[in-house]
């Protein structure tokens, strides 16, 4: 279920006069101001088409220049102060503006701000509590409506349908940066219903919407933790032989170097444990230093190139390597990277494709598995564990910038199933993440 389409309906279906009974008992508009010659849409015979500038109690207003600071004579809240949550005044910065400018810019309960540029223009937020001095920035313009012709909320709410979102993309300018200006907002077209009923309206707004935004947050919440933690949940139990079943025509796997002197945990009887150096066919190495350039005779990829969605090789930068390195740095397909120091430390990336010459840079680690004894995409499925993460957290150094370095990444324990075991257990991963990735997009459409 698309919950801000339902929100959208139901706003649609108030400001066409739908969602609440007329009463007989309620007065007429008064026609404010000129009506648009032809109505966008029928509302009801009590209702009248006013432009927004008609019921403002104040001309439109653009916001105050000045540099936020963490200092000043009045709060200064900008657009990015404003999120879907409202605003957390206690971070809004302050400015400093003179006392005879103040009237012009300060904000009472009952303003309603406008995003007037960018990304997020025309998007609204009713200011309901304002504790201390606040004036408003300049890529906000200010409506001050006036309560005895419209409901400061009723506007508001007018302000998030998709009549207003019409008018709006319509009605803004630029280009580069779309913008609306104060006549242009000023001329928007309202369906305005007599002060009682929009009261009742946004009374039945509210009745309506709070479940629908309760049942968004819990999705939200859905969406966002469920999926990591089925799949760390996955991986846990594919780790521990568990996620599909051992077969008796596998050979057991020989025991390469020491295994622990204790078992983190059991695991099937043809499994050993190994250490992750012991399955690899060349050293884990650490990355090329150079500066990253738009020219070079190799492409350099960086930490900041690998993102959850993988790599844009068309966005990795090159750099300047010697001729007698190049073979220490490569990289293959089938090669596995590790972020080795900083917020992303223990994250690893599989590279299943080269297209060209490429190094990888100094803050990375590569792990070269010998595909004799094991997967590299079983390894880097591993290297996603709840197992493997626990390890990092414990062999990680350093209090202020947290690393980990070759010895021990290379003395981790791993796992090993039999090879033909290890593709069954990345094509079941594979199957159950893509169920769940799928899942996720519904829940979120």
């Amino acid at each position: 279920m698309n919950i801000e389409a339902v929100k959208s309906a139901l706003i649609s279906l108030a400001i066409r006069g739908k969602l609440v009974p007329q009463r007989d008992d309620e007065p007429e508009v008064e026609q404010i101001g000129e009506a648009p010659k032809v109505a966008p849409f029928e509302i009801p015979a009590k209702w009248k088409w006013v432009k927004l500038t008609a019921i403002s109690s104040a001309p439109i207003k653009y916001g105050y220049t000045a540099s936020a600071s963490a200092e000043g004579n009045a709060k200064f809240l900008r657009i990015t102060d404003i999120t879907t949550a409202g605003v957390n005044w206690d971070t809004v910065p302050y400015c400093k503006i003179e006392k005879d400018k103040e009237n012009k810019f300060l904000l009472d309960s009952g303003d309603i701000l406008i995003a007037r540029t960018g990304g997020t223009i025309g998007k609204s937020f009713l200011v309901d509590f304002v504790n201390q001095k606040t004036v408003f920035a300049s890529y906000l313009l200010r409506i001050r409506v006036s309560e005895r012709l419209a409901s400061p909320v009723y506007i508001q709410r007018f302000l998030g349908s998709p009549f207003y979102w019409q008018q709006v993309a319509s009605g803004s300018k630029g280009t580069g940066q779309p913008n609306i200006n104060a006549k242009t907002l000023g001329s928007l077209s309202v369906p305005l219903p007599p002060l009682a009923e929009q009261r009742r309206i946004v009374a039945k707004l509210e009745e309506l919407l709070e479940p629908l935004s309760r049942v968004q947050e819990r999705l939200g919440r859905l969406t966002h933790d469920f999926p990591e933690q089925f799949k760390a949940a996955v991986l846990q139990k594919a780790i521990q032989g568990k996620l599909v079943p051992q077969r008796d025509d596998e050979p057991e796997v020989e025991q390469i170097g020491e295994a622990p002197k204790v078992a983190p945990f059991e695991i099937p009887a043809k499994w050993k444990w190994v250490k992750l150096t012991a399955i690899s066919s060349a050293p884990i190495k650490y990355g090329y230093t150079a500066s990253a350039s738009a020219e070079g005779n190799a492409k350099f990829l960086r930490i900041t190139d690998i993102t959850t969605a993988g790599v844009n090789w068309d966005t990795v930068p090159y750099c300047k390597i010697e001729k007698d390195k190049e073979n220490k740095f490569l990289l293959d397909s089938g090669d596995i990277l590790i972020a080795r120091t900083g917020g992303t430390i223990g994250k690893s990336f599989l590279v299943d494709f080269v297209n060209q010459k490429t190094v990888f840079a100094s803050y990375l680690l590569r792990i070269r598995v010998s595909e004799r004894l094991a997967s590299p995409v079983y390894i880097q499925r591993f290297l996603g564990s709840p197992f493997y993460w626990q390890q990092v957290a414990s062999g990680s150094k350093g209090t202020g910038q947290p690393n980990i370095n070759a010895k021990t990444l290379g003395s981790l324990s791993v796992p090993l199933p039999p090879l033909a075991e290890q593709r069954r257990i990345v094509a079941k991963v594979e199957q159950l993440f893509s169920q769940v990735d799928e899942l996720t997009a519904r829940l979120s459409s």
